[in-house]
């Protein structure tokens, strides 16, 4: 079974499994998007060198953009209110700032 499916007459593919990309599958792609979820699954998924690819496809001039959790696991950090137990850093894609999603003011800390 592939691990990617191509939707609108190919011209948006979702991926299944990432565990063997490289830059070259990337650069095909005019931006990523990466949806909402889990931002500690979605770097765990990351840890297998899809992150530092990731990276590697913005710095040559690649879009990024995400959805919530797509888009928290940008920023420097996923602990943007300090309430995790473990320090999960980001892919600190946006000038070393954090991305608080859904933020409401009452979460009691100021960015």
């Amino acid at each position: 079974m592939s691990d990617q499916k191509t939707y609108d007459s190919e011209r948006t593919t979702m991926w299944t499994n990432i565990d063997s990309k490289n830059l070259t599958d990337l650069s095909i792609f005019s931006a990523i998007y990466m949806s909402g979820g889990s931002a500690e699954k979605l770097l765990y998924h990351f840890n297998n060198g899809f992150g530092e690819l990731l990276q590697r496809y913005f710095h040559h001039g690649g879009i990024i953009y995400g959805q919530s959790a797509g888009a928290i696991v940008l920023g420097k950090t996923i602990d943007t209110f300090q309430q995790l137990n473990d320090d999960l850093n980001g892919l600190n894609l946006i000038s070393g700032f954090s991305m608080a999603c859904h933020f409401q003011e009452d979460n009691g800390r100021n960015f």
